[in-house]
């Protein structure tokens, strides 16, 4: 068998910040991740089964602040977080279980992924923490529950923020600047 190949489909502009890690909002009513994880899968097995997981994990010890000069979020503060913080969350595609054929034909996108501040959560949703910095990895586990192969790219990182945050960050104004 081929070494499966995954590569990351999500729109540059929507993962690319000043200082590589996005602002995305959180609110203690669930919301919809925004930007959304997007992959291609490809050199998979097409008759054997497959789950696809997103691995949502903290990326470091520390909180982030908004800072205006800069222009992006940065590290504020040293804040050890919990052991279960620590813990890794999996959130499984709502596909479920499907051949290698199902996942070759289209994207492997997480379009129903929520997220939530609020403690008392509903199920399918990933409780995060404010101003904390998180990563995102592609899980693909086979039918019988082992990991067949993990994919990070670099750009899936993010920090939490409240809606009075993400207004604060500022637009790059070159980024949507047209050149005749």
């Amino acid at each position: 068998m081929n070494m499966i190949q995954v590569h990351a489909v999500s729109v540059p502009p929507d993962w690319t910040t000043t200082n590589g890690i996005k602002p995305v909002l959180a609110t203690r009513t669930r919301l919809r991740m925004n930007p959304k994880f997007k992959f291609d899968v490809w050199e998979i097995e097409e008759l054997k089964m497959y789950r696809m997981l997103i691995k949502l994990e903290l990326l470091d010890n520390y909180k982030y602040k908004f800072n205006e000069d800069l222009g992006g979020f940065y590290r504020h503060s040293l804040d050890e977080p919990t052991e279960e913080q620590k813990k890794p969350v999996f959130v499984e595609h709502h596909k479920g279980l499907m051949t290698g054929r199902f996942w070759k034909t289209d994207f492997v996108s997480f379009d129903n992924l929520f997220i939530t501040t609020r403690d008392k959560f509903r199920c399918g949703s990933f409780l995060a923490e404010l101003k904390r910095a998180y990563k995102a990895t592609l899980v693909i586990i086979g039918e019988s529950g082992e990991m067949v192969t993990e994919f990070h790219d670099p750009l899936h990182k993010f920090v939490i923020v409240s809606k009075i945050e993400n207004k604060m960050e500022k637009e790059d104004p070159n980024q949507d600047a047209v050149v005749f």
